[in-house]
């Protein structure tokens, strides 16, 4: 059965199930337990009418998703030590499949003792969505000041919460360094 016809045979029995409870809720002899009950049922059918759609959705894109390009580079004292997707190229990229698709990204942070948490999510338009937390310590490397350790460590979490989100690959460079290849 294809994901289409999925998505009706459950949309038909999410109609078949409001029936029922609109006239439950009419009928004067259904009590508030039985009624609960139903809309208990309708909310099991419409979160797994949700999960189906994203799944179907998720499929489809990650058929069509690209390995992202390393555009940015870490250099300590003219050597280059490594090279890695950016944030920004990330969702440049995977921005147009994400809309065509019917999927946001969102992110939350906390603190927990000397860790950053970072909280990638991803929703599908028909409402279900899946969630990761990468844990952190704060970037102190080079000469940051405590704010862009913390900066720095968002902007790794971000990057890697999304990626793992998506299961995107990471992979080649878009030119080289004046200082030569990386390690």
């Amino acid at each position: 059965m294809n994901n289409i016809a999925v998505i009706e045979q459950q949309a038909t029995r999410e109609d078949a199930v409001m029936a029922v409870i609109s006239r439950a809720a009419s009928d004067p002899a259904v009590d508030i337990d039985k009624l609960e009950r139903l809309l208990s049922m309708q909310e099991r059918l419409q979160a797994s009418q949700a999960l189906a759609a994203y799944n179907a959705d998720m499929a489809t894109l990650q058929a069509h998703m690209p390995s992202i390009s390393k555009d940015a580079k870490i250099v300590v004292a003219g050597t280059v030590r490594a090279t890695y997707a950016s944030f920004e190229n990330i969702v440049s990229t995977i921005r147009p499949l994400l809309d065509d698709y019917g999927f946001s990204v969102t992110f939350k942070t906390t603190f927990e003792g000397e860790l950053l948490c970072v909280l990638g999510r991803i929703s599908h338009r028909a409402g279900h969505s899946e969630e990761t937390v990468i844990k952190l310590p704060f970037d102190t490397s080079g000469s940051k000041n405590d704010v862009q350790a913390i900066g720095s460590s968002v902007s790794y979490g971000k990057r890697y919460a999304l990626c793992m989100l998506l299961n995107i690959a990471t992979g080649g460079e878009l030119n080289s360094s004046p200082a030569g290849p990386a390690p």
